[in-house]
């Protein structure tokens, strides 16, 4: 019997602001992290792109999201321009576009 399910698409929407909060455009952001599937699979999700001209860069992630799987990912998300650079972590939900700040100082 086939289903009549649509996998909705799992985004991630990063923003890139300095510390008095002011969004960074041309920041280069990478995402890595594993699968919170056990056993994982050897490979890890490593993303890499900039961020346009309001601070923000979005990433397509639905492919490492399996219809049915509880849970996606915990990303590590890097972000950096010039001498400033920034970290922070993200419990990534599925079918959703997850949004997050990453401040770089």
């Amino acid at each position: 019997m086939a289903s009549c399910y649509k996998v909705e698409p799992t985004t991630l929407e990063v923003t890139v602001k300095d510390g008095a909060g002011n969004v960074v455009p041309n920041a280069l952001v990478y995402v890595e992290g594993e699968p919170t599937v056990s056993p994982s699979p050897a490979i890890e999700a490593i993303y890499e792109s900039e961020t346009n001209s309001n601070g923000v860069v979005l990433f397509e992630l639905s492919n490492i999201y399996q219809p049915g799987q509880s849970g996606v990912a915990i990303l590590k998300v890097f972000a950096e321009k010039n001498d400033k650079t920034g970290s922070t972590v993200i419990e990534l939900s599925q079918e959703t576009n997850n949004k997050l700040d990453v401040v770089i100082e």
